[in-house]
């Protein structure tokens, strides 16, 4: 327990504000200054003399200087300051050393200090300030030449913790054989299994694989299986369902005139056009809406009754002649001398 100087004899207490529990009064020569004697000064000695125990250091007898150093400030330092600091870890032979006086370090204590040198098999550790009596170390992981370490002193041994940092995450990530995000090199050769993969970088050797210069060894060909060719797409996607390019409808009304209602009324971009009625035939031309590839293509037609359905049959068969990639005429001959009113269908399709 410590005395509070406020209820000793003779103190100065007109300023509590700025002279915590009271100042030293001197002595006017009346015996009215405060005392020097043990119960005002004996706490105050004994606090230099706690914080030289708890540092380890020993008193030598000379005055406080310039020239003899500052034991208390060292006391002081040592005992407050000394896991705000970084050591070096080294060792002599197979001891592992640390410039401070472990003598003093408490239990639970943790102290920071940098390697300096890779880890062996050593087993044991000093302080170097007070030659202490070896330690026996224990470790939680290894650790290299100028990485990090934390060193927590125990009633039985002193713990050395590997700490991980920017410097030597790579390292020890390749050490434990922690998976690392592959770079887009090993993601597009696929040969490692020691690194993982991202979606960024997945998504970007599919697309060179599918669609791009790797697509060559991926798609499918007829000797092989793979991913499906643009060129198969087309075969499949031609199955049963030819390559229509053009549908539409117009009437015509009557072949070989003009006698039926709505007439040549087409929903085509540009309107058939007939370019001959007569002689029991009409002739159209029909410009297409989308141009076809080439002239391998084909028109097919149905004919759909808009009055009497036996009159409207009275037809032959239709044909065609392709004269460009968007135009192609088609002829329709009736089989009897009536009026039909019809409307043509007509799919242009690309073969």
């Amino acid at each position: 327990m410590a005395r509070n100087k406020a209820t000793l004899q003779n103190i100065d207490l007109s300023d509590p504000s700025n002279y915590l529990n009271g100042r030293i009064k001197d002595n006017t020569g009346s015996g009215d200054g405060t005392p020097v004697n043990e119960r005002v000064y004996g706490d105050f000695h004994q606090l230099f003399a706690k914080l030289m125990n708890l540092s380890g250091l020993a008193f030598n007898n000379l005055p406080e200087n310039e020239t003899n150093g500052y034991q208390f400030i060292d006391s002081l330092r040592n005992l407050a300051s000394k896991n705000d600091l970084n050591y070096e870890l080294g060792k002599e032979g197979s001891i592992l050393t640390l410039p401070i006086r472990l003598g003093s370090v408490t239990n639970n204590e943790i102290i920071r200090a940098k390697a300096t040198f890779d880890k062996g098999s050593e087993t044991l550790i000093k302080g170097t300030l007070d030659n202490s009596d070896n330690k026996t170390v224990t470790y939680l992981g290894t650790f290299k030449q100028n990485e990090y370490v934390r060193l927590i002193k125990t009633a039985a041994t002193v713990l050395i913790i590997r700490e991980v940092d920017a410097f030597n995450l790579g390292t020890i990530v390749e050490e434990l054989n922690y998976l690392k995000a592959a770079t887009q090199t090993q993601e597009n050769t696929g040969t490692t299994d020691e690194a993982a993969t991202t979606p960024l970088r997945n998504k970007t050797v599919f697309t060179k694989r599918v669609n791009g210069d790797d697509s060559d060894d991926y798609l499918a060909t007829t000797n092989r299986n793979g991913l499906l060719s643009s060129e198969f797409w087309d075969i499949i996607n031609g199955i049963g369902t030819p390559a229509l390019r053009n549908r539409n409808n117009f009437i015509l009304g009557d072949i070989a005139g003009v006698s039926a209602g709505n007439s040549l009324v087409s929903n085509y971009e540009t309107d058939p056009l007939v370019t001959q009625a007569g002689s029991g035939r009409s002739t159209i031309d029909i410009t297409f809406d989308n141009a076809m590839d080439n002239m391998n293509y084909r028109l097919d037609f149905n004919a759909e009754s808009l009055g009497n359905i036996d009159s409207d049959n009275d037809f032959r068969g239709l044909v065609f002649k392709k004269i460009s990639t968007t135009k192609a005429r088609f002829l329709i001959q009736e089989s009897a001398n009536i009026t039909q009113n019809i409307k043509i269908h007509v799919d242009v399709i690309q073969l």
